[in-house]
Order: structure tokens, then sequence, then C-alpha cells
């Protein structure tokens, strides 16, 4: 029987362009303007995650834009892979495997409430059975069977309702 787990962080430098203060404003004076102010907290709220975000303080104009800053994301998040091999010698089979893990589906750059992650479990198993009649007549029985999942979810759905709360997305007419 054998137990392995990985421990390791994800660290995948990526480009985050971000609203720049400029576009913040006229986008707050244009939803005043045209009768939206409702909308206001909203995004007064969205435009507090991006500039909270780590590594937007020293976010630089984007291109050369009016409108839009940059800066090099590097998000982080700890994984946990887990392997459980087994083998039992009594003729039933070579391998017995487990294999259960998380498996990163998406960290986000802007805040760490939008990471997704996959628990990817595959579970296998495989039976042979050989049959040896006479030196030239051996019969060969193979089962097997695999079962593999993909949910890819949030990491932390309630962190990420409490930042941008599904209610502020309507409102009542």
């Amino acid at each position: 029987m054998n137990y392995e787990t990985l421990r390791f962080v994800t660290s995948a430098p990526t480009l985050v362009v971000i609203p720049n203060a400029v576009y913040q404003s006229a986008a707050i004076a244009n939803l005043t303007a045209t009768g939206q102010a409702a909308q206001v907290p909203f995004y007064n709220q969205l435009f507090s995650i991006y500039n909270n975000a780590r590594g937007a303080s020293a976010a630089t104009p984007y291109n050369g834009t009016t409108y839009a800053n940059a800066f090099e994301g590097n998000p982080k998040d700890n994984l946990v892979e887990q392997l459980v091999t087994a083998r039992l010698d009594d003729k039933l089979g070579p391998n017995d495997k487990w294999d259960y893990g998380v498996q990163l589906a998406f960290v986000d750059p802007i805040n760490a409430a939008f990471n997704a992650k996959s628990a990817q479990p595959t579970y296998e198993g495989q039976l042979v059975e050989t049959h040896f009649f006479s030196p030239n007549l051996v019969n060969q029985f193979n089962f097997s069977t695999l079962w593999y999942a993909t949910p890819f979810v949030n990491s932390n759905p309630t962190a990420a309702a409490a930042l941008i709360p599904y209610t502020a997305l309507y409102r009542e007419e």
C-alpha cells in the first residue's frame, strides 16, 4: 500500500487590466446623468474590488489608454493532490488505484474570492484472471472499470457573494 500527498502553491503571472480613476468617475457620472443613480452603489462596490486587488496600487496606464491601468498579477492558491495505490497479490489483479485531488480551474488575479477549483476524483480498478489449460492453451479474463468527475466550483462562494451581493445586480422597478 502506498500513500502520497503533494502540496504546492500555484502562481501563474498574468496581465491584469482594470478601470482607472478617470473611467470610474465617468461611469458614475454617466449613471447619475442617465437616471440610473440606483446602480451607483453596485458600481462603487465593483470598483472597490478592482482598486483593492493585490497589485492594483502599482498599476500603470495600459498601452497609453486614458481609461485603464494594468499590473502583473501573481495569484496564489494552495493545492493538495493525494494518491493512494494498493496492490493485492492474490491473482486478483496487479493494481488498484485511487487518485483524488483538487485541480486548479481558475485563480483570479483581482480577488481570491472568485477562485475556482475542481475536485477531480478518479477511481479505477482492474481484475485479471489467467487460467492455463495447457502449455499451448491459455484463457485470460480482464475486467476493468473507471469513474472520473470534474465538477468546477467557486472555492469560496460565500466570500464572492459578500463582495457583490446577487441582489445588487437587480433593482425593483
